[in-house]
């Protein structure tokens, strides 16, 4: 529907506003994942060496990216892509959102624009902004084609927007069973399975063969953790509180209220057949997880495409449910998004400084895990600071730099051969990226 000159002007300043919320958040250094992401970009080489990663921090369209602007680039424009992405995603919500009024676009713009968990991927090297653009795209064009049935359908578009989301990250294949679901109910009246087939067989196709060749060399994960009921709850909670921005309630009690303000959303678009897609993928998509017993299941991240569905169907919802929502999540959006643009992921690029603070020159530095090497060196490469990493214990480097989750405490005075180290800087992080920090320095 075309819309009125006050709804385009709120859309677009929305799109401005997002923009402007993740560049702020940008500013910081990489953290972990992303950090190995623009290591394994480097070391591959060339696009076609990036093909041959075989690790699940290479998100294709984001190592290509990297490889663009190159070893030690700003920390905005490695993460450009997914800012760029980001930003792009709030109109294309609108649209997709608008498809039941002008109220309903606007307040789908100002949702994808706020809510924390999508500033927080829309401003990290990572696929995972890319990935949910193409999903957003797939479900407007299939929402189109479901709205004018009589009009040829959007399979090659449909079909390259998964596709292209499929090389951005992967847990675009988790979207698929959800889009399937809902065109075969969408077209329950009038033969569901052929109406399906043309309209999803080459997406299933293209996505499948690009994860095939994605997966043929082999997968490494570079963290695994079995699925537990305890993990999956938590990482729920955790894409609830940040899809939401409701802080001040339990996890388990905003879980349920996230389960049960779906459940009462579907059943209130019951008559709408967007309301399969919500039910599909924020409720049925967790609950398969947790049947089928996927490890790393309290990763939020891996469950961004419900977080993506419910804020639209927030935004579609009745009048009397969605402004009320909205503002809440809006609120809240706010006061997290500027906690987002203040903490910058706890910046590591604060650990180089005091190193140069310290030692001027360049300095040597160990690690208590392993991971975290390349943290420092995306972070000391972008400031063009030597800094070479000692994985001997002997003879100790000059800085110990230590990282810890959740409430673990950091040591008070650490030892390395034999010789002890006092903290001079440190950052804890708040939100879903980064690891809090402790720098240490030897003493004379």
């Amino acid at each position: 529907m075309a819309l009125s000159r006050s709804p385009r002007i709120s859309i677009i300043a929305a799109t401005l506003v997002a923009l402007a919320v993740r560049v702020a958040t940008a500013r910081g250094g990489l953290w972990l994942d992303e950090a190995w992401s623009a290591v394994f970009a480097r070391d591959a080489g060339t696009a076609i060496g990036v093909l041959r990663i075989g690790h699940d921090n290479n998100h294709i369209l984001n190592s290509w990216w990297l490889q663009i602007v190159g070893w030690g680039a700003p920390p905005i424009a490695m993460r450009a892509l997914s800012i760029a992405c980001g930003t792009a995603a709030v109109p294309v919500a609108a649209a997709v959102a608008g498809r039941t009024g002008s109220r309903a676009a606007m307040l789908g713009a100002w949702l994808f624009a706020l809510s924390p968990v999508l500033v927080t991927y829309g401003s990290e090297a990572r696929g995972y902004a890319p990935m949910l653009l193409a999903l957003l795209i797939a479900i407007l064009l299939i929402g189109r084609s479901v709205d004018a049935p009589k009009k040829s359908k959007p399979a090659i578009g449909v079909a390259l927007s998964l596709l292209v989301g499929t090389l951005a990250q992967l847990t675009m294949l988790f979207a698929l069973p959800a889009l399937i679901g809902w065109t075969l109910w969408a077209h329950r009246a009038d033969r569901p399975v052929a109406a399906t087939l043309r309209l999803l067989g080459p997406s299933v196709a293209l996505s499948g063969g690009a994860a095939a060749a994605v997966l043929a060399g082999g997968l490494a994960i570079g963290s695994y953790t079995p699925f537990s009921v305890s993990a999956w709850a938590d990482g729920l909670g955790d894409l609830a509180r940040y899809t939401l921005a409701i802080g001040w309630l339990p996890k388990p009690t905003l879980l349920v209220l996230t389960v049960a303000v779906t459940a009462a959303l579907v059943v209130a678009g019951a008559r709408e057949h967007r309301a399969a897609l919500t039910g599909l993928t924020v409720l049925a998509f967790p609950i398969a997880v947790a049947v089928l017993g996927i490890g790393n299941s309290g990763l939020a991240r891996y469950y961004l495409i419900a977080a993506a569905v419910l804020l639209l169907a927030i935004a579609q919802a009745p009048r009397i449910a969605a402004l009320p929502l909205s503002i809440v999540i809006l609120g809240g959006s706010i006061l997290g998004d500027l906690d987002l643009v203040q903490n910058l992921r706890a910046d590591p690029r604060q650990a180089i400084a005091a190193m140069a603070s310290a030692r001027p020159g360049g300095a040597t530095y160990a690690l208590e895990a392993p991971r975290d090497s390349a943290v420092i060196d995306v972070a000391a490469a972008q400031v063009g600071y030597a800094a070479r990493l000692v994985e001997a214990p002997c003879p100790a480097a000059d800085f110990l730099f230590v990282t810890r989750d959740g409430d673990a405490p950091f040591p008070d005075s650490p030892r390395r051969c034999g010789v002890a180290y006092t903290a001079i800087a440190g950052a804890r992080t708040t939100g879903l990226s980064g690891n809090h920090w402790q720098l240490y320095l030897r003493a004379r």
